[in-house]
This record gives C-alpha cells, structure tokens and sequence, in this order.
C-alpha cells in the first residue's frame, strides 16, 4: 500500500479501503511527487497560503524612493554607465 511522503501513513484514494481498515488508512492523492495524505496537504496548503501572505504584507510596505532617500552622489539612471 502507498504511504504518504510527509508522515508515511498508509495512503489510498478509495473510500472503501478506508472503511475496511477501520479508519488505520488515510485518505489522500498521488501528486508527482508521490502520495500524500489529505492532512498533510491541507497542512501544506496552509503553510502556502501563510508564506504568500508574508509576502503580500512586505510587498505593500514598501513604498515609492523620495529624493531624500538617494545619496547625492549617486548618478541618476539615465547618468549611470550601464
């Protein structure tokens, strides 16, 4: 039987399996990495979504550069030699 690739539970995508095993299987999906138990997604899921807020919230912290930002003697774009 497949085992989940996050916490090695047996792993089946048939329902009746699961009855028949008293619930000592868990419910889950075959991904290219291999199989994964519907908790475990879920959990990484979550963890996704938390890492893709972080990163909405840092993205709308920043702002656009003031000339009192810039050193005075850094050459403009158009000056530099690029």
């Amino acid at each position: 039987m497949s085992q989940c690739i996050k916490c090695n539970s047996p792993v089946t995508d048939s329902i009746e399996v699961q009855i028949e095993q008293h619930g000592k299987v868990k419910l889950g999906r075959h991904s290219n990495e291999g199989w994964i138990c519907d908790d475990c997604h879920a959990s990484k899921k979550e963890s996704n979504l938390a890492a893709k807020d972080i990163q909405q919230q840092q993205y709308e912290k920043m702002e656009p550069v003031k000339a009192s930002d810039v050193s005075p003697n850094t050459p403009k774009a158009d000056e530099a030699e690029i």
